[in-house]
Formats: C-alpha cells, structure tokens, sequence
C-alpha cells in the first residue's frame, strides 16, 4: 500500500527523486487502521442498542453480497460489450478487406498496377481506399498490358469485331470505342 502511494505521489510530480527516500522514512511512521471497529451486539446490555447493532450489520452484509453480484454483472457486462467491440473490428477489418482486395483487383485486370505491386497496393487500400482508389485513376495503363479474354468470348461490348483482330497505333485503345468507331466506319 505504502508503494502504492508514493508510486502516484511521483507520477503526479509530488515527489521527487532526491525526498523519495525521507518521504518513505516519515510514511514508516504513519499506521492507517485496516477497517472500521466492529461493535459486539452480544456484550451490550442494553436490548434496544443490541437490536439495532445487529439490524445495522444484517443489512451490512445483505449490501456487501448485493455489491458483489453486481460486480459480477458488471464484469460480465464489461466482457460482452469488449466482445462485442472486438467482433464489430473484426468485421470492419474484413470488410475492407474484401474491398481493397476488389479494388486492387479490378486495376490488375485494368492494367493500371503490375502483379508484383499487388500486396502493396492492398495494404495502401485497406488502410486510406478513397485515397488509393483516386491515385489508381490517375494511373496510365502499364505500357504492353493486354487485358486478358471476357468470359463472354472476348467480344468488345461497343461492336462486332474482336479485340484480337485490332491492329496498328490503336490497338491500345478502348475496345469498346474502337467498335464504336468501327460501327460508325460501317455505317458511312
């Protein structure tokens, strides 16, 4: 107890290094009683005293037992709310994620990040996504990327011809606005 009290009394810049030990010195003297004294119902004479006495330390114990139940409830309660914390931090934590793995995903797939960058760029993602997502935007695409087939046959969604078959200086082009234009060549 004693280390106790000069331990705060020094963190709170009471005590300083050089009075420590005359401080310890002047506290070895200095006695504080455990507990209050507990009056004996049974060596009183007088009846109305003694019923009151024990009356006081009837109800003492009923309230020492109603402080211990709940003490426990607020350590149970204290425990599911930590769990329940800890569970909501896990789920964001998964949440994101999932979503900076989707975005590092899609700019793979998109040709704005090199394979060897992945792990990077997810760990970026997960910590600041508005912020990764708005500089993968500013990327150009990595130069000789070619985007790997559509499950839907490779078919560029603006027009007929495949992305295969489009050669020359714009072969790097949009292949949906290369169909789009190749649709408007049709047409005229």
């Amino acid at each position: 107890m004693l280390e106790k009290l000069i331990a705060k009394l020094k963190e709170i810049g009471l005590i300083t290094a050089d009075k420590e030990d005359a401080v310890k010195t002047a506290l070895a003297d200095f006695k504080l009683e455990p507990t209050a004294p507990v009056i004996d119902a049974s060596k009183l004479t007088d009846p109305q005293l003694k019923q009151l006495i024990d009356n006081f330390n009837s109800q003492t114990l009923m309230l020492t037992e109603s402080n211990k139940t709940l003490e426990k409830l607020l350590a149970a309660e204290k425990t599911a709310r930590e769990g329940a914390i800890n569970a909501a931090k896990s789920a964001d934590e998964a949440q994101k994620k999932a979503n900076a793995e989707k975005l590092i995903g899609e700019a793979l797939k998109n040709g704005k990040i090199a394979e060897a960058d992945k792990q990077k760029y997810i760990d970026k993602a997960i910590a600041d996504h508005d912020g990764t997502k708005g500089d993968i935007e500013r990327f150009a695409t990595i130069p000789g990327f070619k985007p790997a087939p559509d499950a839907s046959g490779d078919k560029n969604k603006g027009g007929d011809q495949q992305a295969s078959k489009i050669r020359g200086p714009l072969s790097g082009a949009d292949p949906t606005i290369m169909g789009a234009m190749a649709k408007m060549e049709a047409t005229q």
